[in-house]
């Protein structure tokens, strides 16, 4: 998630684009008890043109998702 959120901030305080934005969790089920996601897709727009760069050289895009992988202890 921290990639994402830095090219967010990085557009609003260098940029001064404003962006709207959605997180949008998903789970492996509809159960109530189900509170652990499996990843949080973000989409992301600015009044300037805002886009997520996912990978260095990559293309840009205004949606990401990012899974959930437990860390190793």
């Amino acid at each position: 998630m921290r990639k994402t959120e830095d090219q967010i901030r990085e557009a609003v305080d260098k940029r001064g684009e404003t962006i709207e934005y959605t997180v949008t969790p998903s789970y492996r089920t509809n159960d109530p008890t189900d509170v652990i996601p499996l990843g949080l897709t973000t989409e992301a727009r600015g009044n300037k043109g805002f886009a997520f760069t996912p990978y260095e050289g990559g293309s840009t895009t205004n949606i990401v998702t990012v899974l959930n992988v437990p860390e190793r202890i």
